[in-house]
């Protein structure tokens, strides 16, 4: 192991990344014995480089189960799991990228199907959190992802490009969310609510988004609508019409 520590400042600088991710907790190597020091420093280089390189600190960095005096430095990743509405309430606003909120963590191996539109049903609850989605798809030995991690991914696409303008740039409101899944919270392995819950999301399940100049709300529907029953998005005096 100490042979291969200095390599890791010397990739950053060689390639100069905006994002570095620790599948760690709170300092990398911790928990293969390396000294707290090093992963501070490792930070202090990081952080330092970002202003070298960009006149400012444009570094992200991802760690897990972080309190929130930590989370003031790094971005909170929760594997395999979402933000709890607790959390997500008091972090909502924070925009910038040393305090942006979450990365949510999923890998789709071994991930049971989910079909159009629950896929997007997790980023829209994510970003409307003020997080991230970071899907990891492993490959199988021939170096193809498997045909349900294609669709998963084909879905999201699908998705976003009818609607990504309520996910590329936008910021969290006031609130994120209506409906009844958001008191049905399952807790995660990791941290967080687990991201598979039993109960699908239903009709009357919204998250809000708005676009960077706070001009245009988005709310995003997670399931198909039931014309039958109107949702009051906004409140029981406002309907929504399509």
């Amino acid at each position: 192991m100490p042979e291969i520590l200095p390599a890791y400042p010397q990739l950053w600088d060689d390639y100069k990344p905006d994002l570095i991710y620790f599948d760690d907790d709170v300092v990398p190597m911790h928990r293969l014995g390396v000294n707290d020091t090093y992963g501070l420093n490792l930070y202090a280089h990081f952080y330092n480089s970002s202003i070298q390189w960009h006149g400012t600190n444009e570094a992200v960095i991802n760690a897990k189960h972080l309190n929130e005096t930590q989370r003031q430095a790094l971005v909170y990743d929760i594997e395999r799991g979402k933000d709890r509405a607790d959390h997500a309430a008091s972090r909502g606003r924070r925009t910038l990228a040393l305090a942006g909120g979450i990365t949510t963590a999923m890998t789709l191996s071994g991930t049971p199907t989910s079909p159009q539109p629950a896929s997007s049903g997790w980023l829209a609850d994510i970003v409307s959190k003020n997080g991230n989605l970071l899907l990891s798809v492993p490959l199988q030995r021939g170096g193809q992802p498997d045909t349900d991690e294609i669709k998963i991914v084909s879905e999201i696409g699908d998705w976003l490009r009818v609607n990504g303008e309520a996910i590329y740039s936008s910021r969290p409101w006031k609130i994120f969310w209506r409906g009844p899944s958001i008191h049905s919270t399952e807790k995660g392995g990791w941290g967080g609510a687990k991201d598979f819950v039993k109960k699908p999301y239903e009709a009357s399940d919204f998250r809000f988004t708005t676009s960077k100049d706070g001009a245009v709300l988005y709310a995003i529907e997670l399931a198909p609508p039931d014309w039958r029953s109107p949702n009051h998005v906004l409140g029981p005096r406002q309907q929504t019409h399509r």
